[in-house]
């Protein structure tokens, strides 16, 4: 095939290097070596055929936290634990320092939130999943491909501070997880035998190391990697806290005029009100939540802990786990005062990192910071946090940032290899094995048309349309289970029918009981009419007759006979009301009738069959639905990740020739980011 060429980007950042940052030092800095860091060494290889002068550290960034998860403590058993990342029971884990990616894997977690966007009913289905709903987040939104180190002890070392000895089993397990993974996608034979062996060389190699620290570890090893990925140069190998030492002898330089800057007290308050309103709306902290006198830098004392600097008028507190309090001459106005106070306690062991937004900063004011096109999500922050100084009236020009772009899917056709995909890339890719060159040249469009597919889960929301786009994209049993999905429909409407029709009768029996209600009314109504017109005035003029003694009188015989007659009249009101009742009470039972009818229809067997079996079917559809999103995320977001930020091993394990990572190397883009 033919090679890349050389982007143009790469000829011009290097000359405006070489032109206005001709003395500045070029710093790549990562927390472990197992993922992305070393294959920066592609920089280094372009400055030297650039004849650029500048220099280039490698350094191992050891000054965080080693990784912990929330409430898991753990004093018996080892210290520490290799958990995969997800939405559920590691939802909080953060790592960095030991976490590790088989080929194609990444910290791609697909969020429940993710799902519901996608028209996924979570909890609707997740009481029928196997295990439950525990068991349904864990396995669907677990990042693919990726696991990482915590430590389960109480205390909370710095990586720096984690001896080898601790670590180095819970790093060869966690380095064979991600290389046997990595091994068993590799088709051919005698290639996954090459990559064993180069497997196992790195495993040995870091068990040989004699370095007392995991820092120390992990420097042996960028060097080793580096070497192995065939650069043709001599890197400089370095760590986060070595670089930062701070004494009186290294007070002075650039990487602590930021530090200076929040001292001196013209401008102290401008930088504050700068940081503070640089992180508003983020999840760093304010400086006043630190406490009184605080700055955004650590003090950190190897074996003693890290903690926030707070500079008060006449004594100095490092917010460590057990707090340090230094007391001054006098209010600290410079950097030099501080390392001054510094190095009287600690000697010059003792480094200061900067927090957060102000670490990219305050490595800037001396080295152009070299970071990934995709990394460090925060130095927008940090661009304004520089921007609201330099608008403070403070002379304050850190270097821009060289942020590197790589392409590995882009240049994996550089060798023909056979893999064996992951299951949510085969059924992207729609093979389970697929050659190089054809992942190369298909990967973009197959992310396209994941996301495609994401947005069109999202426009399908009933069940029937959902079955058909799964005939559609997936095939095999689900137009079995379409047709059986429609037929079942179909039966349930019969029935509904059925139903529909007993549902009219009763409504027309129910109107006859209503007529027949009003019928009652009017009768009632006739027999008071009646009553009135006829019958009172009889029963008043007879009242009145016997009034006036006349009890024997012809005329009250006469009226007596016609209030007889008037009362054999009145009966016959009586006989239509009866028979209204009893036209009533039979419609009534035939209304029970027809609602037990219905009832038999709904709840029969038949009927109970049909509706589980639907519900079955739209279950496992749902199901299936979660899995496509899942698979969709992974993909889409999964590989433009890696063709951006691949692991530096993946080339070393996959590609044992270096044709893969010579092409990388070739295919490089670069650009300035300003702070």
């Amino acid at each position: 095939m033919q090679a890349a060429t050389q982007d143009e980007s790469v000829s011009e950042c290097i000359a405006r290097l070489k032109g206005e940052m001709a003395d500045a030092t070029l710093l790549a800095l990562g927390q472990t070596v197992f993922w992305d860091e070393p294959i920066k060494g592609a920089l280094l290889s372009a400055l030297k055929a650039h004849d650029a002068p500048n220099r280039m550290i490698f350094g191992v960034h050891d000054s965080d936290y080693f990784a912990k998860l929330p409430g898991l403590i753990e004093e018996e058993g080892a210290p520490f634990r290799m958990l995969p990342h997800n939405d559920g029971s590691t939802r909080n884990l953060w790592s960095a320092a030991g976490e590790i990616s088989q080929l194609f894997g990444s910290e791609t977690v697909p969020t429940r939130s993710r799902f519901v966007a996608a028209g996924v009913p979570v909890e609707k289905i997740a009481p029928f999943y196997p295990g439950g709903r525990e068991a349904l987040i864990e396995a669907m939104t677990e990042a693919w491909g990726w696991r990482g180190l915590v430590y389960a002890r109480k205390r909370n070392p710095i990586v720096h501070d984690v001896e080898t000895s601790e670590a180095i089993e819970a790093l060869v397990e966690l380095l064979r997880w991600g290389f046997d993974g990595t091994i068993e996608m590799i088709v051919d034979a005698d290639r996954r035998e090459e990559a064993k062996k180069r497997a196992d060389m790195i495993v040995q190699r870091g068990r040989d190391h004699s370095a007392a620290t995991l820092s120390d570890l992990y420097q042996a090893l960028y060097r080793d990697i580096l070497d192995w990925l065939a650069l043709d140069c001599s890197p400089e190998i370095d760590s986060t806290l070595n670089l930062l030492r701070f004494h009186t002898g290294t007070a002075s330089l650039a990487r602590f005029r930021l530090l200076d800057l929040f001292l001196q007290p013209r401008s102290r308050q401008a930088c504050e009100d700068a940081y503070n309103d640089s992180v508003k709306g983020a999840e760093t902290y304010t400086l006043d939540k630190f406490g009184e006198g605080a700055i955004p830098f650590d003090l950190i004392v190897p074996k003693v802990g890290r903690g926030t600097l707070c500079a008060h008028s006449r004594y100095l507190t490092v917010q460590t786990p057990d707090p340090i309090v230094l007391r001054l001459p006098k209010p600290l106005e410079s950097a030099a005062e501080l390392a001054e106070a510094i190095e009287n306690e600690f000697g010059q062991s003792a480094s200061i990192v900067g927090k957060a937004i102000a670490f990219v900063p305050q490595m800037a004011a001396e080295f152009v910071f070299v970071m990934n096109e995709r990394g460090s999500g925060y130095v927008h922050r940090s661009a304004q946090f520089c921007q609201k100084i330099r608008e403070a009236g403070i002379d304050f020009a850190p270097h821009p940032i060289l942020r590197v772009e790589f392409s590995a899917w882009d240049s994996i056709s550089a060798e023909s290899i056979w893999l064996r995909l992951p299951e949510h890339l085969a059924a992207a890719f729609g093979q389970r094995e697929v050659c190089t060159p054809s992942l190369a040249q298909r990967w973009r469009a197959v992310v396209q048309q994941q996301r495609d597919l994401l947005d069109e889960i999202k426009q399908t929301p009933k069940a029937r349309d959902l079955l058909s786009l799964l005939d559609r994209r997936v095939g095999g049993s689900w137009r079995i289970m379409s047709e059986e999905y429609d037929r079942l429909q179909k039966a349930l409407e019969a029935i509904h029918d059925q139903a529909t029709v007993i549902q009219e009768q009763a409504r027309e029996t129910l109107a006859q009981i209503k007529e027949k209600k009003a019928e009652l009314q009017t009768i009632q109504l006739e027999k008071g009419r009646h009553f009135r017109a006829h019958f009172l005035p009889l029963r008043d003029q007879l009242h009145a007759l016997y009034a006036e003694g006349r009890k024997d009188d012809p005329a009250a015989g006469k009226i007596l006979d016609q209030m007889e007659q008037y009362g054999k009249a009145r009966q016959q009101f009586d006989v239509r009301f009866d028979d209204a009742q009893g036209d009533i009470g039979e419609l009534r039972l035939r209304l029970q009738e027809l609602a037990a009818k219905r009832l038999e229809l709904e709840r029969s067997h038949e009927t109970q069959r049909l509706r589980q079996r639907v519900r079955q079917i739209e279950r496992e559809a749902e199901l299936a639905r979660m899995a496509l999103v899942r698979n969709a995320i992974l993909t889409s977001e999964g590989l433009e990740l890696t063709n951006n930020r691949p692991a530096a091993w993946w080339f070393l394990l996959a590609s044992p020739s270096g044709a893969w990572f010579r092409e990388a190397s070739r295919g490089i883009r670069l650009r300035f980011e300003a702070l």
